[in-house]
């Protein structure tokens, strides 16, 4: 072994190089021991394997035995900073349940606490400049000790530390690294600004973003290229969770007050163009489908809204005239007739079989059904097409709407006529408003819609053949073209 005062011997230096270049040296078994002594001998070996690279097996055998953290591995292997010095007497400042070890090239005291299940700081360490590695403890909180103005490496990760005060940092006067990675810091203080550190780990930390750590971002900024894995630095606030605080937009660093009422604006600004959005989607809907919204309003709620005629008129004693064809009797009387005099309340209607006064003629009787009904619904047809005296009730209806320009005419379109055939005048008026068709599901909602509210007047029963003479005379009328009158 080489003895301390042969290290910077140029004479032995020379014969211990001539012995490692000539001679295989296995040292299997030996308890070597790793300090400064050793060192010197691992420098002068690398120098010697780098000039002669294919001698570098003769020196596998050439393993520590002590320190325990570099067990069996080749001094080739070792670098500078972890040769440290072997002293026989335990250092007296060494925490007890930490090992303390001086390193050989700067002197360094190397206080080791990993993994010591500690819950505290040491409150002593050995004197000089001191590398403290603390990792996987459950240290809650790092103490301003005075000695913490030599500490030079400080590592912290993985501990349970939620906060850093001030006065520690300012004592962090000779730091070159810190690592406080993987605690449950949520800010900084400001003093941290002032350190000259080489390296700095704050990772897995749970830093809330907000008007108060807004300097973090800026720092962080300027410092990315000293703070180790600055993307995963990450924002744990109620707003935003998960980002890299560098890169989060200065507009996210919000207080809880200011969040709230930009929330709260938010919120309202969403609820009120929400509310914006269903009433241009009704709106739209109600100028789409304007006649079906009204008839639905109308069938559910029993509200007619917008387009109520006026039919408090005393004169008017019918709720409707039914203009057909004699053709037509059959669906007029046990289906339209039936269904709108057995509604409740029951509508008041005038059926000229039924309601024409006796002995007046037939144009006369037409007028003054006219006059006195509230609606007129003509059943049209084919037959009913081709009728001069259904044609002639039309036009007089007709002329009635436009001078009283209300919806006095209710058209329904019993079954499927060539509008090509149909008078002149008919053939306007269905190109210029709706009509009602029997094959529509929605046939009888509409119709009630276009009617008046029931007279509440029942219509009296006359006499069954009285009626079946007025409607042969009439019909013999339609088919003559000759006026009738009624007897």
């Amino acid at each position: 072994m080489i003895k301390r005062d042969e290290r910077n011997n140029p004479i032995y230096q020379a014969k211990y190089l001539y012995l490692w270049k000539s001679y295989s040296i296995k040292l299997n078994g030996n308890p070597l021991a790793c300090d400064c002594i050793m060192s010197a001998v691992a420098q002068e070996v690398k120098k010697l394997v780098q000039s002669r690279p294919h001698i570098r097996f003769r020196f596998s055998t050439w393993k520590c035995h002590w320190p325990q953290r570099l067990k069996n591995r080749m001094i080739l292997e070792i670098e500078e900073d972890q040769w440290i010095v072997r002293e026989e007497k335990g250092n007296t400042k060494c925490p007890v349940q930490c090992i303390c070890l001086e390193r050989c090239s700067d002197r360094r005291m190397i206080v080791d606490c990993e993994r010591r299940n500690l819950t505290e700081v040491p409150s002593v360490v050995p004197q000089g400049l001191v590398e403290l590695n603390l990792e996987a403890n459950a240290i809650q909180s790092v103490p301003a000790y005075p000695y913490m103005v030599n500490v030079t490496i400080l590592r912290l990760t993985n501990n349970q530390i939620k906060s850093l005060t001030a006065s520690t940092v300012e004592r962090l006067e000779n730091i070159e690294i810190l690592l406080i990675d993987a605690n449950q810091l949520t800010t900084l203080p400001r003093e941290i600004k002032t350190l000259n550190f080489t390296t700095l780990a704050l990772d897995g930390n749970f830093f809330k973003c907000d008007c108060t750590t807004k300097w973090m971002k800026d720092w962080l900024v300027k410092e990315r290229n000293r703070i180790k894995n600055i993307e995963r630095v990450l924002c744990n606030s109620e707003h935003v969770h998960g980002q890299p605080m560098y890169s989060l937009p200065d507009d996210q660093f919000i207080c809880l007050p200011q969040l709230k009422e930009k929330n709260a604006g938010i919120i309202a600004a969403c609820i009120l163009g929400a509310l914006l959005a269903l009433v241009m989607i009704v709106a739209v809907l109600i100028y789409k489908y304007n006649g079906e919204v009204k008839v639905f309003m109308f069938t559910h709620f029993n509200w007619h809204p917008f387009d109520r005629i006026d039919d408090s008129d005393p004169n008017k004693i019918y709720d409707a005239f039914v203009s057909f064809s004699g053709n037509d009797v059959g669906w007029v009387v046990n289906t339209l007739q039936r269904r709108l005099e057995t509604h409740d309340p029951p509508y008041k209607l005038c059926i000229h079989h039924r309601d024409f006064e006796p002995g007046v003629p037939i144009v006369e009787n037409i007028w003054k059904s006219l006059d006195q009904s509230k609606r007129m619904l003509v059943v049209l047809s084919s037959s009913y097409a081709t009728s001069d005296w259904c044609l002639m009730e039309f036009r007089a209806a007709h002329r009635k709407v436009i001078e009283d320009r209300m919806k006095y005419l209710i058209l329904i379109l019993l079954e499927d006529v060539d509008t090509n055939q149909l008078d002149k005048e008919i053939q306007n008026y269905l190109r210029s408003n709706t009509y009602l068709t029997v094959k529509s599901k929605w046939f009888w909602q509409n119709l009630f819609y276009a009617m008046p509210f029931p007279t509440r007047e029942i219509t009296s029963e006359r006499n069954q053949e009285h009626f079946a003479a007025i409607e042969e005379e009439r019909e013999m009328a339609c088919n003559t073209g000759d006026t009738v009158e009624l007897v």
